[in-house]
C-alpha cells in the first residue's frame, strides 16, 4: 500500500537559538493507528488527508515509562526544512506570520532537492519519541531536511511468541513505513529522495543496522549514521522469545506456556495499553531485556552475525552499496552504572568498586551476555586479566573507569569495528569487486574526548548517548546524565565549538557522502575511508587526529580470542562436567545471589536445616528436664533428696 500523501501540512517557522529560522511540521501520521485489531499487526500507510493537515504541534509518544504524554496511537514524525528552502516557491503564507502550508501536489523536480536525514531514536526499544531532542541545531545549521519518527516501543513495539502467530519487531516495521514514507513524500518538503540517510543513536543505530540487513528496506535510503550501536551487539536483540512471551502472558493473566499462542493473543488483544507496559515491566524485573528485535524470517532472517557472513545475503538487499558513518565513544559503559550500583550499593557516593565484584560478579555477566549461559573460567582469567591487571594484592579497589571499559569495548567498540570491517571488505585494497564501482565507502570514528561536563568525575568522557546533546545541542539539562545523575561539571565555550564541529562532520556526510567537509579546517590531513587492511578511523576530539586499528588488542579479545577460546571450551565439555566451568544459567529467569560461594537455595536449605536441629535440641532439653523433676518429686530417701540436691547446685553453676 503506498504511503503517498499529497494533501496540505500547515506548519510553523520558527526561530532557533542561534537566530536562524527554519520551517516545522510536528505530528504528520505517517501510518495508521495502530490500535484495537491492528495491535501487533504491521503498519499501514496512512491515506490522503480531505483537508490541510495541522502539523504545529508534536503528538503523543508511543507507550512508554511515565513522564511524557503517550498513546498507543502515535505512529507520527516531524519534519524539519532549512530556510534555503526557496519558501517563496514552496510555502503560502496563511492565517498569520508564522503558519506555512505546504501547497498541495506542489512537488521539486527529482534530483533538485537537498538532502535528507531520517532520525531514528535511542531509548533501549523502550523509550524515546520524536520530541526529545530540539531538532533547531541540525535544522537550521546544516542545509538538509530532518525528519525525526516514532516507533512502537517495549511489548507494544517488539513482543514475539518466535512463531508466525506473534513474529514480532513491529517497531522495525513501522521504521520501514516511516522510510518509505518520505521516499514517497519528502519531494514536497523540498527534500530528494535520491539522496536520504538514515541515522540513529543507541537502539536507533542498531535499527539503522538491521534495516540495512534487510531485503525489505533496500532502495528506501542510500546512507547510514551508527552512533553507538549495531545489530551485532548483544543488548539489540533477543536470543529467546517465546520465554519472554511465555512469562509476559503468565504476568498478564492470560495463561501460560500450556495455553495455545492464539488464546494467550486474543486475551492480551483486550488488555489496555498501560495494563501492557505494567506487565512488561513486571515481567522483565531481574531478567535480561526481552522486548527487543528478534529473529523472524522475515524483516530478520537470522541473526546480524550470520548474516553479516552470507556473502549472497549482502549483495542481495545492497548492503554494500550503502555510505556508512560509525562512531563510537570513549565511555559507553557508563550506561551500566545502574548494573553496577547493585553490585557496589556505594558506588554513586564512594566512586568505588572492590576488584572482586569486578571479577568475579561483573565480568561473569558481561562473558554471559557474550558468550552464553556457561562459559569456561579461562575466559573470565583472560577478560580480568586484560582490564584490570596488573595490580597489588593490597589494592582492593579497581579504578571504576577499567570496568566501564569492559562494556565500552565488549558491546560497543567491537561489534562496531565488527561491522564496519564486512561492509568495507568490497572497497579494501585487495578486494576483487573494488573495481567493479558497486561499493559504498565505510567511515569510523572514535569520539575521544573529556569534556568539562565529566571532568573529574567517575563518569570522564564521553558517556554513552552523551554526544547526542553534541549533536542537538548543549544545554543544561546536558549536566544530568539519563536525566538523573548529576554530572558535577560545567559547560565551558570549548564544548560549543566541539559540537559544532560534531554537527558539520555529521551534517557533511548526509549531504555528500564524505564527513570530511565538515571537519577539514580541524583536522591536518585526510580522513580515508575504512580498509580491512588500514582500519583507518577518526579520533574526534577538539584537536582531531587520524589513527588506525581501533583498540586492536581489545577487539582481537572480544572478536577472535574470546570466541575461539569458548568454542575449545565447547568441544572439551561436550561429554564431560569439568570443574573450571561456570554453573548454568538460564538468562531468561533472575540470576541467584550467592553466599561465601554457595547458592542462595543452598544458603536457604543450611539456615532451615538449622533452625531444625535447634528445635530438636530444645526439645530434648525438656523431655530430660521433665523427666528429672518428676524423679526428684518421687524419690522418699535420703539419698536421692541428696542427689535432687546435688543436681540444683550444678544446674544453678551451669546458669
Amino acid at each position: 500500500m503506498s504511503s503517498h500523501q499529497s494533501a496540505s501540512c500547515k506548519g510553523t517557522e520558527d526561530i532557533a537559538p542561534n537566530g536562524l529560522p527554519y520551517f516545522a511540521f510536528r505530528g504528520i501520521p505517517y501510518a495508521q493507528p495502530p490500535l484495537g485489531e491492528r495491535r501487533w499487526q504491521l503498519p499501514e500507510a496512512m491515506p490522503e488527508f480531505d483537508d490541510v493537515y495541522n502539523a504545529t504541534y508534536f503528538r503523543p509518544a508511543c507507550v512508554q515509562a511515565e513522564g511524557v504524554t503517550m498513546s498507543e496511537d502515535c505512529l507520527f514524525l516531524d519534519v524539519y526544512v532549512p530556510h534555503s528552502v526557496n519558501a517563496s516557491v514552496l510555502w503560502n503564507q496563511t492565517e498569520a506570520w508564522d503558519l506555512w502550508t505546504l501547497r498541495k501536489n506542489n512537488h521539486t523536480d527529482p534530483g533538485s532537492g537537498v538532502a535528507v536525514m531520517v532520525w531514528i531514536h535511542g531509548g533501549a526499544f523502550r523509550g524515546g519519541s520524536s520530541q526529545e531532542n530540539a531538532a533547531w541545531k541540525v535544522a537550521s545549521e546544516q542545509g538538509v531536511v530532518l525528519v525525526v519518527i516514532q516507533y512502537r516501543l517495549g511489548a507494544l513495539g517488539f513482543l514475539s511468541s518466535g512463531s508466525s502467530e506473534l513474529p514480532g519487531n513491529y517497531g522495525l516495521w513501522d521504521q520501514r513505513l516511516a522510510l518509505k514514507w518520505v521516499k514517497d513524500n519528502i519531494r514536497g518538503f523540498g527534500g530528494d529522495a535520491a539522496m536520504v540517510t538514515a541515522a540513529g543513536e543507541s537502539a536507533g543505530s542498531a535499527s539503522v543496522s538491521q534495516h540495512t540487513l534487510c531485503r525489505h528496506s533496500a532502495g528506501l535510503f542510500q546512507r547510514a549514521v551508527m552512533l553507538s550501536g549495531t545489530a551485532e551487539a548483544t543488548w539489540s536483540f533477543s536470543q529467546q522469545p517465546r520465554k519472554a512471551f511465555d512469562r509476559f502472558s503468565k504476568f498478564a493473566g492470560c495463561g501460560d506456556n500450556v495455553t495455545s499462542v492464539a488464546h494467550r493473543l486474543r486475551c492480551l488483544m483486550t488488555l489496555p495499553a498501560d495494563v501492557i507496559y505494567r506487565t512488561a515491566v513486571v515481567s522483565e524485573a531481574g531478567n535480561t531485556p526481552s522486548f527487543l528485535p528478534t529473529v523472524d524470517g522475515d524483516f530478520i532472517p537470522d541473526t546480524a552475525s550470520r548474516l553479516l557472513q552470507d556473502e549472497q545475503h549482502l549483495t542481495s538487499v545492497g548492503f554494500y552499496d550503502y555510505d556508512f558513518l560509525v562512531g563510537t565513544l570513549n565511555n559507553e559503559g557508563v550506561v551500566m552504572f545502574d548494573v553496577l550500583n547493585l553490585f557496589v550499593p556505594s558506588l554513586a557516593s564512594t566512586g568505588r568498586f572492590p576488584y572482586q565484584a569486578a571479577e568475579k560478579g561483573f565480568v561473569p555477566v558481561v562473558l554471559k551476555q557474550q558468550l552464553g549461559p556457561r562459559f569456561g573460567l579461562d575466559s573470565q582469567d583472560v577478560v580480568n586479566y586484560e582490564y584490570f591487571s596488573p595490580r597489588s594484592p593490597s589494592h582492593l579497589y579497581v579504578p571504576v573507569r577499567k570496568v566501564f571499559d569492559v562494556y565500552t569495548d565488549s558491546d560497543f567498540v567491537a561489534p562496531a569495528v565488527k561491522m564496519v570491517r564486512y561492509h568495507a571488505k568490497r572497497s579494501s585494497p585487495a578486494s576483487s569487486a573494488r573495481s567493479s564501482g558497486s561499493s559504498g565507502k565505510s567511515y569510523m570514528f572514535f569520539f575521544d574526548w573529556v569534556p568539562s561536563l565529566t571532568e573529574g568525575t567517575m563518569f570522564a568522557g564521553m558517556p554513552h548517548a552523551l554526544d547526542v546533546d553534541y549533536l542537538w545541542g548543549l544545554t543544561n539539562d546536558s549536566l544530568l546524565l539519563y536525566g538523573e545523575i548529576p554530572l558535577g561539571g560545567s559547560i565551558l565555550p570549548r564544548e560549543h565549538h566541539v559540537s559544532r564541529m560534531y554537527g558539520d562532520m555529521i551534517g557533511a556526510f548526509v549531504r555528500t557522502g564524505d564527513p570530511n567537509n565538515g571537519i577539514a579546517d580541524n583536522l591536518q590531513g585526510q580522513w580515508l575511508p575504512y580498509d580491512v587492511i588500514n582500519e583507518t578511523f577518526l579520533r574526534f576530539s577538539d584537536n582531531s587526529s587520524i589513527d588506525h586499528h581501533l583498540r586492536a588488542k581489545r577487539v582481537s579479545l572480544w572478536i577472535d580470542l574470546l570466541p575461539r577460546l569458548h568454542s575449545r571450551w565447547l568441544n572439551q565439555t561436550a561429554n564431560e562436567k569439568p570443574e573450571n566451568q561456570t554453573p548454568a544459567n538460564d538468562d531468561t529467569e533472575p540470576q541467584e545471589l550467592t553466599y561465601f560461594d554457595i547458592s542462595e537455595s543452598e544458603a536457604n536449605a543450611l539456615l532451615i536445616a538449622l533452625i531444625v536441629m535447634c528445635v530438636v535440641f530444645f526439645l530434648c532439653f525438656v523431655v530430660v528436664l521433665v523427666m528429672l523433676l518428676r524423679a526428684g518429686q518421687s524419690s522418699k530417701t535420703s539419698k536421692y533428696a541428696l542427689d535432687q540436691t546435688d543436681l540444683r547446685e550444678s544446674s544453678s553453676r551451669n546458669n
